[in-house]
């Protein structure tokens, strides 16, 4: 790729080429990832190396367009520091391998590619990026486009080690030229790649919660509203939770409030007492708080883990939590056990003082 930058009202202009598989005047090497696929590579200026540079966006097309950067920078007369620390500092624009959360242990990253070019670059990134398995679920963008560049979408999309397709997002078009999703679905399973097609979102993030498991990579891809199934996942696990503790915490709040109550009328024998009553009263409080942490967490892991749930890891969790729950059991016993003793005294003690005033 060639650069030219021309000075204004200057007939004199600069050129210079940069390229990654090409001779040029820019060109990077000793090329390394990060855990999160991020490059960090040496930067050559006609074969003398330059500087060395650190990304915060995935992909080695990034290190191509960081070399553009570079080039541009030393041709405005930029610094070697402002160059390195923009680069440096720049986390990538939406939409553009865009981190968007984890459910389940699944990590979404959401993508605007919706040419077979961009695809392939965007596929190729996620490869240096920690994952399992890579599952793609994608949009096509325009009948026209996606009958006329077919083939070249099934061999890119065909890098995923999963594809779900959506429905054809039509834009402005109305005709669909007889092509469907359920066409580019063939292909890619004819060349060897596991492809579903589902006409909705709702049952594409279905088959996602069954399948998807934790370690995975899970990108949405396209130019439509295809951005919309991931971030329903994630808004869901938000109102699950919510509906967790509504469910559990309320009615557990209400008993909290009756027994203190009672714990205080109590108070009434001794000082005592009353000590045995908050500290009984703070056990059942925290047993309470404690149900709800493990109600919360077992409903959230079967719910967002898939099929999580017929491996060791959940497995664990739960023997775990049968353990808290009978220690729990035991605690609450105790507790329970100094309100009876407590009210016994109380009542005893009435009795007592009303024998004695009647004599």
């Amino acid at each position: 790729y060639e650069i030219c930058a021309c000075l204004v009202g200057s007939e004199m202009c600069k050129e210079t080429a940069y390229g990654l598989e090409h001779e040029a005047d820019y060109t990077a090497a000793d090329i390394t990832w990060d855990k999160y696929g991020h490059p960090s590579f040496s930067v050559l200026f006609q074969g003398k190396k330059i500087g060395s540079y650190y990304l915060r966006v995935p992909g080695i097309h990034n290190v191509s367009n960081a070399l553009a950067s570079i080039a541009c920078g030393q041709l405005l007369d930029l610094s070697d520091d402002v160059i390195f620390e923009g680069l440096k500092s720049f986390t990538g624009t939406d939409r553009r391998f865009q981190y968007k959360g984890q459910i389940g242990g699944v990590t979404i990253i959401d993508d605007y590619a919706h040419h077979p070019t961009e695809i392939e670059a965007t596929l190729h990134a996620a490869k240096n990026y920690p994952h399992k398995k890579i599952w793609c679920v994608f949009q096509p963008h325009t009948y026209t486009r996606t009958k006329a560049l077919l083939p070249e979408f099934a061999k890119a999309l065909s890098l995923a080690d999963h594809v779900v397709l959506a429905d054809i997002y039509a834009a402005r078009e109305t005709d669909n030229l007889g092509i469907s999703s359920a066409d580019l679905q063939k292909l890619i399973a004819d060349l060897g790649t596991p492809c579903e097609y589902f006409p909705t979102f709702d049952e594409i993030e279905n088959f996602l919660l069954e399948n998807c498991t934790q370690g995975d990579l899970l990108i949405t891809m396209g130019a439509g509203d295809v951005v919309n199934i991931g971030e329903q996942l994630l808004e869901s696990k938000l109102s699950t939770l919510s509906t967790c503790l509504c469910t559990f915490l309320m009615p557990h709040s209400m008993w909290i409030f009756i027994i203190f109550v009672v714990y205080i009328s109590v108070y009434a024998v001794s000082s005592k007492s009353f000590i045995l009553c908050v500290f009984s009263t703070f056990i059942l409080v925290a047993d309470n708080f404690i149900t709800v942490f493990l109600s919360t967490l077992s409903t959230l892991s079967t719910f967002y883990c898939g099929n999580l749930s017929q491996q060791n890891t959940l497995f664990s969790f739960e023997k775990g939590c049968a353990i808290i729950q009978l220690f729990q059991s035991a605690v609450v016993l105790t507790a329970y056990n100094g309100i009876f003793l407590e009210s016994e005294r109380y009542f005893m003690a009435t009795i007592t003082l009303q024998n004695s005033s009647l004599m």
